[in-house]
Order: C-alpha cells, then structure tokens, then sequence
C-alpha cells in the first residue's frame, strides 16, 4: 500500500503512537504532490500560451483579410457609382 498524502493522514489519527513518524511521511509525500503539480500547471501555462499565440495569429490574419476584402468591396462599389 503507497502512502500517499490521504494515507499518511489517516495513519496518524489511527495510529498516535507512530504520529511523528507519520507525519514526517505526510509532509514528504505532500510537497511532492505539489511539486508535481506545480510542473503540470507550469506544462499547462506553456500549452495555453502556445494556443493563444496561434489563434491571435489566426484572428490577426483574418482581420487583414477582412479589412482587405472591405477595402475592394469599397473600390468596386465607388466605381460602379461612378457608372
């Protein structure tokens, strides 16, 4: 059986005896627990930034498209006034 944070809690209200020693693995086995997942949050941070980088690019991109898809319609719809 590992003794995970959980475990080593529950050992020490079941057995005060071993407490001390209980506790040392808790607090072992604890800051390990937010060790890793202070990694998988930085992972996570580096992903989202990677996504939101890209789709600011993919918005920017449509936004000039966009702008210069307006503009010709501009264009073509001033010459067709002056028809």
């Amino acid at each position: 059986m590992s003794d995970d944070p959980t475990k080593s809690l529950f050992k020490i209200v079941a057995d005060p005896e071993n407490a001390q020693e209980h506790i040392r693995k808790f607090r072992e086995n604890f800051k390990g627990s937010l060790a890793d997942m202070g990694v998988d949050v930085a992972q996570w941070a580096r992903r989202s930034n990677t996504h939101v980088t890209v789709l600011t690019a993919a918005l920017e991109n449509f936004s000039r498209n966009a702008q210069a898809s307006f503009s010709r319609l501009e264009q073509i719809a001033a010459f067709v006034c002056r028809s």
